[in-house]
């Protein structure tokens, strides 16, 4: 929370600000609501912010807390905890039966909901403002060279959206993929981006 952070913090800042570059923070303990974000962002507005260990088994309200991190808070970096593990119970993305060298490897749901964020929203990568009135929330990251953008959409709610994409330039081609909570299906490919397409409920849809 911002007050735990600002106990940390200030007396660092005040003493030595030359060696502060980046704040890197745990979710445990938050409302992880869009206003806690917003605050933080504005209280360390001069410095990188980094999410650096939480996890949550639900996998559809994990993608909707990265993205809203990544909008409110405007985050460089997002850690999962925790990424390869043995015998974990599903708290992590690739899971390890156990010790012995024949152990299979297993990548749960988690895995495919970063994939959604890391697989395409590379180093260089800048957010871009949205403007949007949707139950949902959307998220756009333009490449470097301005030839790609990824929009990630998170609609963590009981209804249906429509997504309409302007950008003001034409549309080349598109992928989508997305991840479901109610048929359990992961990163499944939907083809290509259509005006007004469906966003359903409790989904994680990314549009490259």
């Amino acid at each position: 929370t911002p007050s735990i952070m600002d106990a940390y913090l200030a007396p660092l800042i005040k003493d030595h600000p030359e060696k502060l570059d980046v704040v890197a923070h745990h979710l445990y303990g938050t409302s992880l609501s869009a206003a806690n974000f917003q605050e933080l962002q504005k209280n360390y507005a001069d410095y990188r912010l980094w999410q650096t260990e939480w996890y949550s088994n639900d996998y559809i309200g994990l993608g909707d807390v990265i993205l809203n991190e990544l909008i409110s808070e405007n985050l460089t970096a997002y850690l999962y905890w925790n990424g390869v593990w043995i015998e974990d119970n599903g708290n992590c993305l690739i899971e390890i039966s156990t010790w012995a060298p024949d152990a299979v490897i297993k990548r749960l749901p988690g895995h495919y909901i970063m994939m959604h964020f890391s697989k395409f929203i590379k180093n260089g990568y800048k957010r871009v403002d949205v403007t949007e009135e949707l139950s949902s929330k959307v998220g756009a990251f333009l490449s470097p060279d301005e030839n790609e953008l990824v929009v990630v959409v998170s609609n963590n709610y009981v209804k249906a959206d429509n997504l309409f994409i302007d950008i003001n330039r034409e549309i080349k081609d598109s992928k989508v993929y997305r991840s479901t909570k109610t048929t359990e299906t992961y990163m499944e490919e939907l083809g290509t981006y259509e005006p007004g397409m469906k966003i359903p409920a409790m989904t994680l849809t990314t549009i490259v």
